[in-house]
This record gives structure tokens, C-alpha cells and sequence, in this order.
């Protein structure tokens, strides 16, 4: 009986606690989102908008993500663009500390030594450049 009751108390909980919609799963966080991202290869515009205001604190969350992974083409990929979204407009980077791309360079060197395909590596280095440009560009006060 007692059982029964707190049961009905949990259940009538779960309905007048906001939840994300039904069939979405909640990141509350940049790793999370990055790596519910690199699953599933969908990228979508909340986590956009989160990345511009990050910077290289991005690719501290992606490093963490993928810190022992054993990573695919698609990956890769995925890990590129994210990369370069979240220097995409520097004037947007919330912490200036985070706006010249010191470990999104590492993560860069990272990737450069873990793959082989030649594609892929072409697109690190064009990442690497775009990046080069930003860090060259003088500091927003």
C-alpha cells in the first residue's frame, strides 16, 4: 500500500516537472552535445549557436569527448566543422581567453597524427589555416 502511493506521488512528478520534448534527449551541457553529435552525425542549430560563444573552450569539450576514441571519417569530419564554427566570429566568444585557438590547434595536430586519409588531411590543414587567421587577428577589448 505504502509502495503504491509513493509510486502514484513519483508518476504525478514526472507531470508537473518541465521535461524536453517527448523523444529529445536533454544535454545541459557543450560535451554532451558534442557528443550526442558525433553519434549520430546530426548537427543542428542550438548547438551552433552555443559553439560561437565558445571558442577554444570547444575544443577542450572535444578533446574530452574524443580523448580515447578510435575515430571515423565521418568524425573527423564532424570534429572540423565544429571546430571551425566555433571560431566562426571570434567577436562573439564570450571569454577572451578563449578566443585565440590554443588547444583547437593541439586537437588539430591530434587529428593530423590519427589519420591517414589524405582528404581528411587536407581539410585539417585548411582548418588549421582558417585558424591561423583568426589567432593573428588582434584582440577585441
Amino acid at each position: 500500500m505504502k509502495s503504491t502511493a509513493i509510486n502514484l506521488v513519483l508518476i504525478s512528478l514526472c507531470f508537473l516537472v518541465p521535461s524536453p520534448t517527448f523523444g529529445q534527449i536533454f544535454y545541459g551541457n557543450t560535451e554532451g552535445l558534442i557528443e550526442k553529435t558525433l553519434r549520430s552525425g546530426g548537427y543542428d542549430g542550438h548547438l551552433t549557436k552555443q559553439l560561437r560563444t565558445l571558442g577554444d573552450e570547444a575544443a577542450v569539450s572535444i578533446a574530452r569527448v574524443v580523448s580515447d576514441a578510435s575515430l571515423t571519417r565521418p568524425e573527423v569530419d564532424m570534429i572540423l566543422t565544429l571546430l571551425q564554427d566555433s571560431f566562426s566570429d571570434v567577436s562573439q566568444i564570450q571569454l577572451a581567453s578563449n578566443r585565440q585557438p590554443r588547444v583547437a590547434f593541439l586537437l588539430l595536430r591530434y587529428l593530423e597524427y590519427s589519420v591517414q586519409d589524405s582528404a581528411l588531411r587536407i581539410r585539417i590543414s585548411e582548418a588549421r589555416k582558417a585558424l591561423t587567421k583568426v589567432s593573428s587577428q588582434p584582440a577585441a577589448k
